[in-house]
């Protein structure tokens, strides 16, 4: 039947959906997995099949979206709030993608095409997902990916470990009970894939599920269950570079550093949090040495606390500690609900333990496109009613919705293209059609303010005049869209500094100063302007702040040498 082959192919395409990149964009792991995902909603939308998400949970995120509005109203950024910002754009309409893949798997009824096809379409995920990452551990990485770890084709190691989390928790059963040859690779490159991730959240994830799985099974999955994470942890220690991971307390460290600046911050915005997108520019103002000093180096800006609970805190105050604890009480409610129904197959109990096991995994790591995705689709599986059509009219509107959302999505993945284009362009010296590649960027995706953000903090750093002027126009742009937003206005100080208009620079410098006061890049500008001005004391204590903040870096010692 053609239903159920589109319903089929929403299955497909919805596991391989994490997988998606867009080869040479700055940004290649949001846009093309966000149009990944909006094709197999419209395909399953296609199929015809109504689907359904429990009323408490409809109800949880119907409150959390009002929550988001409320915030966003009162954040003094309301649009970009809304609409979301770089670089993992959870916005509304991202947060709408995510319910529309938590929809999409509740079409999975029981014993229909589609769900018989998930443990296959998991597995020939994570065979691609195995063969790219063992590519990328012997030396072959075509993406040009620089971080120590593999993140493969989901840019972030531990978001590669997470998704790869969730599809052996899912096979661990079927792979067991049907000795099925396919699901059992499927399995072994998932295991194989979270052991190179070097992923503690994961590990810490897939130990979770092997509980509630021997608590909810018996000894009917002790065995498998206990082997998975036993198995991936063993292949991580003999592994020379996850095995530092076990040993190594600097992104410990770290983590307790941002949750502590979180708590600040989440104590100043007690009752309605920054609002949705807030953080990234709210968290400077309480950084530390010591982060400076740390993960903090290397001028890294945060944008998310590592914990899908601090983030609902910083976001929403005591509201979202409140909403977070109810999504998780609901979710757990429903779930173990379904995994008691009479009509529950050999995939519900490694469902019910995956999505536990995304939350206990998310303690520790931010939500996004990638992870987040294949989770809320999980879940509804997990929960899917009994097959039943969807009616014609509310079909008509919901392919009218899926065709936009597929029509955004593609938008937003060819101004990605263009964006990097037009930044490299510029820096090659052809402003003109630089300038005309970043601004057709703006004109498809009219939403997003970090387009003007990037090409500004991109080019402020080149002494080329035609850079300059670029990085100016863009950083105006950026602060009349987003006003407060660090990175453009750093880049408009920057662009005054190479202008020789000290005095403003000074000024735009002294905000900065005074708001991100352990940032270097700050002092270090507005000292070099001091230094051109003559005023060598003044520039010289900039430097020296600077130092502390960043001993490491030499162009400051360098800097402060001049003013001996």
């Amino acid at each position: 039947m053609i239903p159920d082959r589109l319903a089929v192919s929403a299955t497909w395409t919805a596991a391989f959906a994490p997988l998606v990149w867009i080869p040479g964009a700055s940004n290649m792991w949001i846009f093309g997995k966000a149009l990944a995902t909006a094709l197999a909603v419209l395909l399953g939308v296609a199929a015809g099949y109504r689907g359904g998400i429990p009323r408490r949970l409809l109800a949880v995120g119907l409150v959390g979206l009002t929550v988001v509005v409320a915030t966003a109203l009162t954040s003094g950024h309301t649009a970009t709030a809304l609409l979301g910002r770089a670089p993992r754009y959870e916005g509304v309409p991202m947060l709408a993608l995510y319910a529309a893949a938590l929809w999409l798997g509740t079409t999975l009824a029981p014993g229909s095409a589609a769900r018989e096809a998930l443990p296959d379409a998991l597995s020939g995920a994570m065979l691609a997902l195995g063969a790219a990452t063992l590519a990328e551990v012997l030396g072959h990485n075509p993406l040009g990916l620089t971080a120590v770890r593999s993140g493969s084709l989901l840019g972030n190691a531990t978001d590669q470990g997470l998704f790869a989390m969730l599809a052996l928790v899912v096979l661990i059963g079927p792979a067991y009970a049907r000795r099925d040859a396919l699901l059992g690779l499927g399995a072994t490159a998932a295991v194989f894939v979270l052991a190179v991730s070097g992923s503690r959240a994961a590990l810490i994830g897939v130990a979770a599920a092997a509980i509630v799985l021997i608590a909810s099974q018996g000894r009917r999955y002790a065995l498998a269950a206990m082997l998975a994470p036993l198995a991936a942890v063993a292949l991580a220690i003999a592994v020379p570079l996850t095995r530092a991971r076990f040993s190594d307390g600097f992104s410990i460290d770290a983590r307790f550093q941002i949750w502590g600046m979180t708590w600040h911050l989440f104590r100043d915005h007690l009752w309605t949090g920054v609002g949705a997108s807030g953080y990234m520019d709210t968290i400077g103002r309480y950084e530390t040495t010591a982060w400076a000093h740390g993960a903090g180096r290397d001028n890294a800006i945060l944008n998310s606390p590592h914990s899908w609970v601090w983030q609902f805190a910083a976001d929403a105050g005591l509201v979202g500690v409140a909403l977070a604890i109810a999504l998780a009480v609901v979710v757990c409610s429903v779930g173990v609900r379904a995994a008691r129904r009479e009509d529950a197959d050999d995939l519900t109990p490694g469902l019910l333990a995956a999505v536990i096991a995304f939350g206990v995994g998310l303690a520790t790591n931010f939500t996004i496109v990638g992870s987040t995705v294949p989770a809320a689709f999980l879940l509804g599986v997990l929960i899917a009613p009994s097959a039943a059509r969807l009616p014609s009219r509310r079909r008509r509107a919901a392919l009218m919705l899926s065709v936009a959302a597929v029509v955004v999505a593609a938008s937003a993945c060819v101004a990605e293209i263009a964006f990097t284009r037009g930044v490299h362009e510029i820096l090659a010296g052809h402003p003109e059609a630089g300038s005309r590649a970043i601004d057709r960027a703006r004109l498809l995706r009219p939403y997003d303010p970090d387009i003007a953000t990037l090409a500004s903090s991109a080019l402020a750093g080149s002494s080329a005049t035609s850079a300059q002027q670029a990085a100016r126009r863009y950083a105006e742009i950026s602060q009349r869209a987003a006003p407060g937003t660090y990175r453009s206005a750093l880049a408009l100080a920057i662009t005054d500094v190479t202008a020789r208009r000290y005095t403003d620079a000074i000024a735009r410098l002294d905000l900065l100063v005074a708001a991100y006061p352990a940032r270097a890049l700050p002092l270090v500008h507005r000292g070099i302007a001091e230094l051109r001005m003559g005023r060598t004391a003044a520039a010289a204590a900039d430097f020296e702040r600077a130092r502390i903040l960043a001993p490491h870096d030499r162009e400051i010692t360098e800097l402060l040498d001049q003013t001996r």
